[in-house]
């Protein structure tokens, strides 16, 4: 899928902003989708986790041990939220549903702009 990692446009441009970021809290990354942000990424630095992450800004939050670790999570959710999507949609349409779980990713992105591209 077509997923990109890019720092926020303002708040990292010197040390002390760098800093002040991370103890706030604040994105330390953006994460988006198709050209669209669905969530970030952030660095905690404590010594039960070192970044954790959140999804469509607080649907769902996690953390992982590594910055890469925190974007496959974030992926994951990302993927089972569009699925539990889908699946609703046909459901409502009644049509079949149960093979939507099992599709590929370039057909989960075809349904999911299908189901919302009159929303």
């Amino acid at each position: 899928m077509e997923y990109l990692l890019k720092r926020p446009s303002t708040g990292y441009n010197t040390e002390k902003e760098r800093e002040f970021a991370k103890w706030s809290g604040v994105s330390d990354w953006e994460v988006f989708f198709q050209n669209k942000k669905i969530g970030d990424i952030y660095y905690v630095g404590t010594l039960n986790t070192e970044w954790g992450w959140s999804l469509n800004g607080f649907t769902k939050q996690g953390k992982a041990p590594t910055r890469q670790w925190a974007l496959e999570y974030l992926k994951e959710f990302h993927k089972e939220s569009r699925i539990k999507f889908i699946v609703e949609q046909e459901k409502n349409a009644k049509n079949s549903w149960k093979w939507v779980e099992k599709a590929d990713d370039k057909t989960i992105n075809d349904l999911y702009d299908y189901w919302t591209q009159e929303m």
